[in-house]
């Protein structure tokens, strides 16, 4: 499989597990640090850190003041944060063509920016060589670049680097040849060289990329890691379970691989997606790159102030009062913290399938990895099953295949062969006629696409031989929520109260999500908060259901968010006004 596509099924796959991505910028407090160098083949979990006396910062670090706070001010700091790094981040790609180290560099932005940010800025300049025919031209751009240019639309300019870089993509990329070209980005070239030898499911190249990425990585903390790229975890698939396990102890023999606190639901796809391939985890070599292990450079503290005297707009203070209504600022709520590890034994059992949810045990990302697997002993790309005719024509490998599948990993097969490419009425009875369908709520997933006549026609047609929910706690009805979302469709408020109509039930257990928690969740996260309000469905769902905290929760985090749509919603439906609670909860997907 290529890189091309196996990049084209991550971001799928990352599109169906959420239907919205962000990075916040986190800022950290520069008055006074730890610091711990990394250097190769150093583990410094049990090494105290030394004092770092730390050199003043004037440059404003974009930071929320949490006592005041609503979406329009958060979003305003999160895209003050974004300029304000890429802006940095740009200019220390110069500092870099001007000799500066750059992981001193790279340890002022994880300090300033958090490490997530300073691995991005990592990977841009590992793929920089001075030699290209293009560095001039990068070196210009970077120096006229100015605070305007990345407050348009388009602000991620530490991404959008690829005119600059060596193309390593080739069909025909030769290792050898661009080494002779570029020597000063060899690093770069050896993981391209891996990558491609893992397409080519090619163990002594493999192996033999990641020998010499071991005699040319300095630097634990801010090495580039091979496993930090998750098309190779899944590249790593196609080979046999020896081979797995071999090539993972060499990978994780290269560096440990870090990542940050902040970004617990990233981190775990890693661990997930990994856990798919070999769950001994014998070989396995995770950091946490917690704050206390950068430092400010003086130097580079000393360029990036002066860019703050260069560009005011750094310095620019948000406020609160000015983005938030005064309802929304006098809103102060304890938000109580609840780590992954304590869902079961400090959450009520509404909350703890919340937390399920939130939180799952096996992500989209492993049952992306351990389904592809399966698939392959049967002679299946996982790739080709994209239409109907490809489909059919793997029939008998298919139903071979599923008869080994446990039920989580049949869904996640169904979701992505079915969710990617619509298919008419007749293709769906045909499918269902060789027992190709989910015989869960997941029976959805087919049909979302479909005029809403069509779709009602088919579920009642086939209600008797689909269970009303699925291994993942989605019942029918909250299925149709989250595919009526992920299509931008307004077929929920339609279908959801002719379903109930029907005597389908809102969920089958305790174990099943609530359809109004999530539609609120998804009010205050994903959609419009602008938009015209559902009314059919909401009033659907609010008459059918015992409201309880969860819901209480779910209002007054709209209220913090967006003071407007709150109201809109308790006006609409009185029901839902409640007394303010003492706390919500906040569950944090990383163990506390």
């Amino acid at each position: 499989m290529s890189k091309t596509k196996i990049i084209i099924t991550l971001l799928f796959v990352a599109f169906i597990s959420t239907v919205f991505y962000f990075v916040t910028l986190q800022a950290e407090p520069s008055n006074s640090v730890e610091l711990n160098n990394q250097t190769k083949n150093t583990d410094t979990t049990s090494q105290p850190p030394t004092a770092f006396n730390e050199a003043s910062t004037e440059l404003n670090v974009v930071e929320s003041n949490h006592s005041l706070s609503c979406d329009a001010y958060e979003n305003a700091l999160d895209k003050a944060r974004l300029i304000h790094f890429n802006l940095i981040g740009a200019k220390a790609i110069g500092w870099y063509f001007e000799g500066i180290d750059k992981y001193k560099i790279a340890h002022t932005l994880a300090k300033m920016y958090g490490y997530q940010n300073a691995m991005i800025w990592i990977e841009q300049v590992n793929a920089l060589s001075h030699y290209y025919e293009k560095s001039q031209t990068l070196i210009q751009d970077i120096h006229g670049l100015e605070y305007s240019a990345l407050s348009g639309s388009n602000r991620r300019y530490l991404q959008s680097l690829s005119t600059y870089k060596v193309p390593t993509y080739k069909d025909h990329f030769d290792v050898n040849k661009a080494l002779n070209l570029y020597p000063d980005i060899a690093l770069k070239l050896w993981l391209a060289a891996l990558t491609k030898a893992l397409e080519n499911t090619d163990l002594q190249q493999s192996l033999y990329a990641i020998s010499q990425l071991n005699s040319l990585h300095k630097n634990d903390l801010f090495f580039e890691h091979p496993l930090r790229d998750r098309s190779n975890i899944f590249l790593l698939s196609t080979f046999s379970q020896p081979q797995v396990k071999q090539l993972l102890t060499a990978m994780f023999e290269l560096a440990p691989v870090y990542l940050e606190p902040q970004h617990g639901s990233s981190a775990n796809s890693v661990k997930q997606s990994l856990m798919a391939l070999d769950k001994s985890e014998l070989t396995w070599r995770f950091r946490t790159a917690f704050v206390q292990l950068f430092e400010i450079d003086p130097d580079v503290n000393r360029r990036i102030n002066t860019l703050a005297k260069r560009y005011t707009e750094l310095n620019v203070e948000l406020k609160a009062q000015d983005y938030c209504e005064p309802q929304t600022t006098n809103l102060s709520i304890t938000a109580k913290q609840i780590g992954s590890n304590n869902i079961k034994n400090k959450l009520s059992k509404h909350r703890q399938v919340i937390g399920g949810y939130l939180c799952p045990d096996k992500n989209i990302f492993y049952g992306y990895t351990v389904v592809s697997a399966k698939l392959k002993k049967y002679g299946i790309d996982f790739e080709a099953l994209n239409s109907f005719a490809a489909i059919m024509s793997n029939r008998s490998k298919l139903q071979a295949a599923l008869l080994h599948f446990d039920e989580y990993e049949a869904e996640v097969l169904f979701d992505i062969m079915y969710a990617r490419t619509s298919y008419n009425n007749q293709q769906i009875k045909t499918l269902i006629e060789h027992k190709l369908v989910p015989q869960s709520s997941s029976f959805y997933t087919m049909l979302y696409r479909l005029p809403i006549d069509e779709q009602k026609a088919l579920l009642v047609e086939q209600q008797f031989n689909i269970q009303n929910s699925n291994s993942l706690g989605l019942s029918l009805i909250t299925q149709v929520l989250e595919k009526s979302l992920r299509q931008g469709s307004a077929d929920a408020d339609k279908l959801v109260p002719f379903l109930i109509s029907q005597g389908v039930p809102l969920t089958s257990s305790e174990q099943d999500l609530d359809p109004l928690w999530f539609k609120l969740y998804s009010l205050n996260n994903y959609e419009d908060p602008t938009a015209e309000l559902p009314v059919n469905v909401l009033a659907s769902l609010i008459e059918h259901t015992k409201l309880n905290d969860t819901h209480i929760d779910a209002l007054y985090k709209i209220k913090q968010k967006n003071v407007q749509l709150y109201h809109q919603l308790i006006e609409q439906f009185p029901e839902l006004r409640f007394t303010e609670p003492s706390e919500l909860i906040k569950i944090n997907c990383m163990a506390q």
